[in-house]
Formats: structure tokens, sequence, C-alpha cells
């Protein structure tokens, strides 16, 4: 028996997801609607989606399995407790099938999109139907039809990596205002969500933010759990890109939360999570964490040219940090190679940018660095600090009057996204004056920066400053603004730069890297729970730690430890003889 003709029905707000539109029969509503193929019937009784679907595809029957699919709440597949067998079911439905009509096909680019159920040649096929469905159609679409497969070409167009035409496609609907106190749809939560990733991607920060800010006000993980995940997730990068520290992990958090929460396995859909991570291990000096972060994005499958060029930044930065020079300059060749062949966007065009040239300032190569940045601006377009960049490469070369020159167009605070930009451009007009014997411009400014990373702490940006000229600031600034740098300084004291490398008193026995970040957090004030807490392990593994730590550094006290963190740094680590934290991916 043939499928009966399917008609678009609106039905009565859904407590969860607002408006739905579900494809019917014409006789009634539900399962008992439709003729069913014995075996899918007995699957639809078993509440068993994937295989009542699979059962009525098998037996060519792909409008009715459509109509299986499509009535799964939208909301309800992020968290479908057999997704992996729904998902090979739905595979089984011909999306050629003469039976289809555009409106089945647009709820189904619906489904496919939110979350990201299907593959991108999947979607990219839905689309090509529905073009034909429609154009042999004589019923026009509906607004909301419209609506949706906008969003979803938009979608489809970031999952393809081609982010500023997503964010041309999706601007004018993303930015549609709506009245006050309207419930906001389904369709206008995708819309948002899907044009703040676009933004962010494109290194529009600040309207990825305002956007994502729209999705997690307005919507709750049980109605949109996908939309609120990745909205979550933008907003985490977007303000661990402004240097936003507490905003960004506590964004972070929550976005992790609610991607496990809904067990949606490793995929694309994580690229603004991973760019939260890379900023936030990048802002702390934190080797584990971009670990972490390389060893996640290879689980991948199929990587974007963006998520393979963050990837390589994050070798680069561990690499830098963790005293593997010869591998950070083969890294640094592969990420700049890879930077000019990849069709990236601009975020990650920018993050390759600034880690290739902090790396090479790092192996005290300035005219490099200043080489490397330059081509980079002109391959694309401005990259957020590329001036406070070219400063510290002028600085590092001993040239005052054009560091100075390079800022001089930025130094207002409305120049800046974030305090941490405005913070850079300030050190490096600190420094420019302190190379031009102007040492009373030098400390007003140099003051400055530091109150503005009191609120904003990102001591990466303190190291691109040479050790000698650095030193001559802090020694100036007065004991009564201690309040105000303590504790910068004292994080500086543990990063690569600012310690003694004089080899005289360096304990014998070096630490291991965990060993490392708990003496850092000791030396830092915290206690074994707040240590145990933030390091994932029991209060006495951490007391067994710092027993090993002690024996190892013959020291008793954590006096002792901080004398040791602040001349030798990360000599005290175990040196470069051993295993590599993330191992050179091919090419």
């Amino acid at each position: 028996m043939s499928a009966e003709p399917l008609r678009l029905v609106a039905l009565p707000d859904e407590p969860r997801s607002g408006p739905v539109l579900s494809l019917l029969g014409p006789a009634q509503v539900g399962t008992d609607s439709l003729t069913f193929h014995a075996a899918a019937r007995a699957a639809a009784l078993l509440g068993d989606d994937g295989a009542t679907i699979s059962h009525l595809a098998r037996a060519g029957r792909h409008s009715e399995a459509l109509l299986a699919f499509l009535a799964i709440p939208v909301g309800a597949l992020g968290g479908h407790s057999m997704t992996d067998e729904l998902r090979n079911a739905v595979a089984l439905i011909d999306i050629d099938d003469p039976g289809h009509t555009s409106q089945a096909l647009v709820r189904r680019l619906q489904r496919s999109v939110a979350p990201p159920f299907e593959s991108i040649e999947i979607r990219d096929a839905i689309q090509g139907a529905l073009t034909r469905a429609q154009s042999a159609s004589a019923v026009p679409w509906s607004v909301e039809a419209q609506h949706v497969v906008t969003v979803a070409h938009a979608a489809a167009l970031i999952a393809h990596g081609r982010y500023s035409e997503a964010r041309l496609l999706g601007r004018a609907f993303a930015n549609t205002d709506w009245p006050v106190g309207r419930r906001v749809s389904a369709v206008m939560n995708s819309a948002w969500t899907t044009q703040a990733a676009a933004e962010l991607f494109e290194g529009n920060v600040d309207e990825a933010g305002r956007l994502a800010r729209l999705v997690v006000d307005a919507t709750t993980a049980a109605a949109a759990p996908y939309s609120k995940y990745l909205a979550t997730a933008v907003l985490a990068a977007a303000e661990a890109r402004r240097g936003e520290l507490v905003a960004a992990e506590r964004h972070l958090v929550d976005a992790q939360r609610h991607r496990r929460q809904a067990g949606w396995p490793a995929s694309i859909a994580q690229t603004a999570e991973f760019v939260a991570r890379f900023y936030l291990a990048r802002i702390a000096l934190d080797v584990d964490g971009m670990s972490d972060l390389c060893r996640d994005i290879a689980l991948v499958p199929e990587l974007s040219a963006s998520l393979l060029l963050m990837q390589k930044a994050g070798e680069v930065f561990v690499y830098v940090h963790s005293g593997h020079a010869s591998q950070a300059r083969i890294a640094v060749r592969q990420l700049t190679t890879l930077a000019v062949q990849s069709n990236s966007g601009a975020l990650f065009q920018a993050l390759a940018t600034e880690i290739a040239f902090e790396a090479t300032m790092n192996a005290g190569d300035p005219a490099l660095a200043l080489q490397l940045l330059r081509e980079a601006r002109g391959r694309g377009p401005e990259v957020d600090c590329v001036n406070p960049l070219l400063a510290a490469a002028h600085v590092a070369l001993g040239d005052g009057a054009a560091a100075l020159e390079e800022t001089r167009r930025c130094v207002s605070p409305a120049w800046h996204h974030s305090a941490a930009g405005y913070g850079l451009i300030l050190l490096m007009r600190a420094a420019a004056h302190q190379i031009s014997d102007d040492l009373a411009a030098a400390d007003a400014e140099f003051a400055e920066a530091i109150l503005t990373q009191k609120v904003s702490p990102m001591p990466a940006l303190f190291l691109m400053v040479p050790v000698h000229i650095r030193v001559a600031l802090w020694s100036r600034v007065a004991d009564s603004r201690e309040r105000d740098y303590s504790r910068l300084r004292r994080i500086l004291s543990l990063a690569p730069g600012m310690a003694d490398h004089s080899a005289e008193g360096l304990p014998q026995e070096r630490l291991t890297e965990r060993e490392m970040q708990i003496l850092a957090a000791m030396v830092l004030g915290g206690s074994l729970e707040d240590i145990a807490r933030g390091q994932f392990i029991s209060r006495n593994t951490v007391k067994t730690h710092v027993r090993l730590i002690y024996r190892k550094l013959r020291i008793g006290s954590r006096g002792e430890a901080t004398d040791l963190m602040k001349r030798f740094g990360r000599q005290l680590l175990e040196g470069p003889g051993g295993a590599l934290p993330v191992p050179i991916s091919p090419g």
C-alpha cells in the first residue's frame, strides 16, 4: 500500500521548544495513522525509533520512514538513547524518493542540523533534493520553512569551514528584532547560534558574544540542548579571546556539562569549545592543558582546515613552553606553511600568526618574527593585536621610536575590545619609552598596564618584553603599588624567561610535569584541598606528591620551594631528554 500524501500541519506551541510543525497524514496524529510494515509496527510499539525507521526504509517506504523520523522532537535527538543506531537507520532513507514533499525535507534538514545529526555530505544531499522538490511544487514555502533552510545552509557552510559566506548569509536573519516578551522560537535560536559561531570563527568576537548571550539567556538545555551547548561554548571562546578568564572558565565548564549530558561524540561542532580551551591554556601558560587539547582535536573525525591549524599552533605552544627548542623551530615552519595553504577562518589565522610570532621571539630572533608578522598581515585582514605585536618586535630590536609609532593610533582604550589588548599596548609603549630613556613616561604607562592586567592577567603578554627591560620597569614600581601587581609578578616568576638561568644551586633531581604544577600551586598559596580540586586528584595523592617534591629538591618548607621556583622556574622540570608532551603530527 502506498503512503498517503503528506501535508504540513501547525500544532499548538510545544512547551519545550516553541512552535513545532509536524508532518501528518490526513487522518489523525500519531503512529496509528500510518500503514507500517509488520516489523516496523512491532518496533514502534516497543518505542524503538531506530528499528522503526530502519524497517520502513528497508521495505521501500521511504516517505513513511521520513515521517517516523520527523515524529521525534528536535530537542530529543541530542539525548536520544540510541543515537548511533538512529543515525544509521535514518541514513537508509532515500532522499530522492518521489514521495517526499518539500515541507518534509525542510523538517528533515532542520533535524540534521540541530544537533549535527548527520554528515556534511548527507546535509548537502538533502538541500539538493529540497531544491529539486521545491522547484517541482506549486505550493509556496512558508516563512518559517525559508528560515529553516537559511539556517541549515549557514550551518552547512560553517561545517565546510566557509565562515565568511555563512556570516553573510545569516546576518540579516540573525539580527532580526523580535518584539519584547515574545518567546524565541527554535528556528530563531538556531539562527542566533549559527551566526554566533560564524562571527566567532571570522574573528568578530564582540558580535559572537552578543548573539551567544541572547541564546544562553533565552533558552534552557531541556528545550534546545544543542543550541544551549554551542552558544555557551561560543560565549566561553569569546570571553577567553578577550582575556576575561573567570567568565570564560565558567562558561566552558557549562558547555562541557551540556555536551556530556547529551552524549554527543567528538565532532567539528566542538570547535568553539576548542577555541576557548586554546586561549585559556595560552593565557595561563598551561602546557598540560594545551597538550590535552591537541590530543582531543586529533580524535575528531574529518578535521577541518581550521582545527588542523589550531592543533599545529597548540603543538608550537607546547614545544616552546616545555623547552623543546629544536622541535619548536620545526613546528613553527610547519605552522606557517599550513597557514599559507589553508583556507581557514580569520580567528584561526590570527591565533596561528600570534603563536608563531611568540615562538620566534622566544627563540631570540625578533627580525624573523617581524617578517612573519608582516607576511601574515599581507595575506588577509589585520589580525587582532597586530600593532602591539609589531611594537614588541621593534622593542626587542632596540628601536623604541618605531615601537611608539606602531602603537600611536591605538593607544586609546576605546580602540580595544578587551583590557588585555589595551594592557599589551601600554606595556609595549612603556618598554619603548624605557629604550628611549624617557623614564617618567615609561613608569606611567607601565603602572597603567599593571592595572589593566590586574583585571585580566595575561602573563604571556609580559614575556614578549626582553628580560632586562622588564626587570628595569619592575624595579621602579613604588612599593605602595605592591597590591596591584603582586599576583601578576608571582605568575611571571613561574614563567619561562623570568627565572635566573644560572645553574648554580640547581637541584640534581628534576620534577615531572605534574609535580611542577603542584609546586606552582603551592608557591601561589594553594592549600592541599585547593590543589587536589585543581588537579582532580585526592588530598592524599597531593600529600604524596609534596613529599616527593621536597625529597627531590632537598627542601623542607614552602618558603624554600618559593625561593627555588623564583630562581630556576621551569629549569626544575625534567629536561628535553624526556618524552615529548605532544607528538609531531605529519606534515
